[in-house]
């Protein structure tokens, strides 16, 4: 998606927090779309990245990136398995760690690169909701249909692009000891420019996204980004490919 004067936009980011912080000069709206509507004057963001995001850095953020190679079978222990290409997220940059293990919750958000050996670029908004017990637990299912950032008086919309979910031990455990999860994630692809743009955003004001939910609702409370998610992943992919490509060639010097 292209969006008119995009340069502009990372200046009229709202800041996180209740609607009382929105810049100076804003007004209250009747467009449920919008972070200052009224109906948000509550809200905050989620207690790990509103403990964590004052603190963070970029040096510290880009020691927090993820960064994996994607193979053309999901199975690890394919032997002759060729890489297609690279991933880094910002999955761990506000993550709550237990015995160092990060932990999520719900409205959790990063940002996600995707990278193909040979092609473009993908480019997403990643939102995750996560349950934990020990025994069993409830397989959560995607609620974000789209989400909203606002530049202006113009609200852009970004579509949902796709969902899954992923988890240990969902439904029955007799075990009541063994510690579950499951997780729920939607990827709202955007493109180049405004990824971009996000990512050279103040690194101190959050990004506020109003959402709609999967049964046409929206959201009580929006959704907080941070602009070093986008930083840091954006400055991590090349090595990331790189990498991977170079996989790639010890692979295909052994033959496949």
């Amino acid at each position: 998606m292209k969006f008119i004067a995009m340069a502009a936009f990372a200046s009229s980011l709202i800041s996180w927090g209740s609607a009382a912080a929105a810049p100076a000069g804003t007004q209250a709206t009747a467009d449920p779309r919008d972070p200052a509507h009224p109906r948000y004057a509550d809200c905050a963001p989620p207690q790990a990245f509103a403990k964590r995001f004052p603190q963070l850095t970029l040096k510290k953020a880009l020691g927090k990136v993820g960064a994996d190679i994607n193979y053309e079978s999901p199975s690890v222990i394919e032997p002759r398995n060729p890489v297609t290409g690279a991933r880094v997220t910002s999955e761990n940059l506000y993550a709550r760690k237990v015995l160092g293990i990060a932990r999520y919750k719900d409205d959790h958000t990063f940002a996600e690169i995707a990278q193909p050996l040979e092609g473009p670029r993908n480019y997403f908004m990643v939102v995750s909701n996560t349950n934990y017990s020990n025994g069993s637990t409830i397989t959560r299912r995607n609620d974000v249909a789209e989400i909203y950032l606002k530049r202006g008086d113009v609200i852009l919309p970004i579509p949902l692009e796709t969902a899954s979910e992923i988890g240990f031990c969902s439904g029955d455990i007799l075990d009541q000891t063994k510690p579950c999860f499951s997780t729920a994630y939607a990827r709202l692809r955007v493109d180049s420019d405004l990824f971009e743009t996000l990512a050279n955003a103040d690194p101190q004001q959050a990004i506020t996204a109003t959402w709609k939910r999967t049964d046409g609702e929206m959201a009580q409370c929006p959704l907080y980004f941070s602009p070093l998610s986008f930083k840091a992943t954006l400055l991590s992919i090349d090595e990331a490919h790189a990498k991977a490509a170079a996989k790639r060639e010890k692979q295909r010097a052994q033959g496949f």
